[in-house]
């Protein structure tokens, strides 16, 4: 797989090389008035966010919701600051991961995954709008929290699928921390959940 590693004339982001993966280094920093990331569905492409992004609109887009796409892989550093003046990130892709080690700031979702298979790792810090935290919304969906999420985790999945939350981490927001939805949902708390939880249908 090919490396590509991004600078300032790369942004905004439009275009993508398949089968390659994305690499901001620590010792980056750059900002746009719009989505820095905005990319259609392509195959087997991965990110490597170590540095820091400011965007007033989407940090990164990915897919067209209820369109089929191949999975994208993202991971955000323990280095990383990334704050959006909309959702953080946005992705439609069946099978795709997020993995956050480092800080997402964000007005609207930190992330929003729409898909079946969608699979989160938080280690990181979270922030989001309190209605707005994260969204899963589709079939088999995991997420693993041992960091800080801020805003309402919203659990959408499709009747007859399965989602399972394991919170090892924080969870908290002023309306619900913890939103299922009308699938067979888990929900495992090791750690501390400061408000709600709405099981679903």
């Amino acid at each position: 797989m090919a490396i590509k590693h991004l600078t300032y004339s790369d942004f905004p982001l439009t275009t993508a090389t398949a089968n390659t993966t994305y690499v901001l280094d620590q010792d980056g920093a750059y900002n746009t008035n719009g989505i820095m990331i905005d990319l259609a569905a392509t195959q087997g492409l991965k990110f490597q966010l170590n540095g820091s992004l400011y965007a007033k609109g989407h940090l990164l887009e990915y897919g067209t919701m209820g369109q089929s796409a191949p999975s994208i892989e993202i991971s955000v550093g323990q280095s990383a600051y990334l704050q959006s003046g909309y959702n953080g990130f946005v992705v439609t892709g069946d099978g795709s991961t997020f993995r956050n080690a480092g800080t997402v700031v964000a007005t609207g979702y930190g992330f929003e995954m729409h898909g079946n298979g969608m699979r989160v790792v938080n280690s990181g810090t979270i922030i989001a709008g309190d209605n707005y935290g994260v969204q899963l919304d589709g079939g088999d969906l995991r997420l693993a929290n041992s960091g800080l999420i801020k805003g309402t985790v919203d659990m959408y999945s499709d009747a007859g699928t399965r989602s399972i939350l394991v919170n090892s981490g924080q969870l908290e927001s002023a309306s619900w921390a913890v939103v299922a939805g009308a699938g067979d949902d888990t929900l495992v708390n090791r750690g501390h959940i400061r408000s709600n939880i709405q099981t679903g249908a």
